[in-house]
């Protein structure tokens, strides 16, 4: 199949991964349209964790397509900064494992060891089981990691994520 996926704002996929049924799990940013105070019209489905645009200018988003290209699930991942996806990838399970950056004081945190730094970029990795009601909530644990400088930009970012056998990230 071939398809288009975005909305009216500068959007941009990342990462993509497949499981075994064939699903496909796209990761990347959209960006607001012309600023901060236009929501983009980035597709979600009703089983997202997050239906709303809440980034400063931008706001990761993770999606997953059917085999024939069809929507399953599509939510915005990020907090009121600026979020990013670069890395994804979905275990035996299906659960699915992203990282990025964030500036945002608010990213979905569980069983997080470091708490956000407002004050700059950070990387981080979180887990999401994108199906049904479970498609809500964080699976395992979303939390950031390394230290922040805001006067450098993003220096703690993670670009890519493995899963082992043991379901290591």
């Amino acid at each position: 199949y071939s398809t288009y996926l975005g909305g009216d704002g500068r959007d941009y996929g990342a990462a993509i991964a497949v499981d075994s049924a064939g699903d496909a799990y796209v990761g990347g940013s959209v960006w607001a349209a012309t600023g901060a105070d236009i929501a983009p019209t980035f597709p979600t489905t009703s089983n997202a964790l997050s239906r709303s645009f809440g980034g400063e200018f931008g706001d990761g988003f993770i999606t997953k397509l059917d085999p024939n290209g069809g929507l399953l699930y599509s939510t915005f991942f990020g907090g009121n900064g600026f979020d990013a996806i670069y890395g994804i990838a979905v275990d035996v399970h299906r659960t699915v494992y992203v990282a990025g950056y964030t500036s945002s004081s608010d990213l979905p945190q569980l069983a997080s060891f470091a708490a956000p730094n407002p004050a700059g970029f950070q990387g981080f990795v979180a887990t999401l089981d994108p199906s049904g009601v479970q498609g809500k909530s964080i699976s395992y644990y979303s939390t950031t990691l390394g230290t922040s400088n805001f006067s450098s930009g993003p220096n703690n970012e993670i670009l890519g994520i493995a899963i082992d056998k043991s379901l290591n990230a």
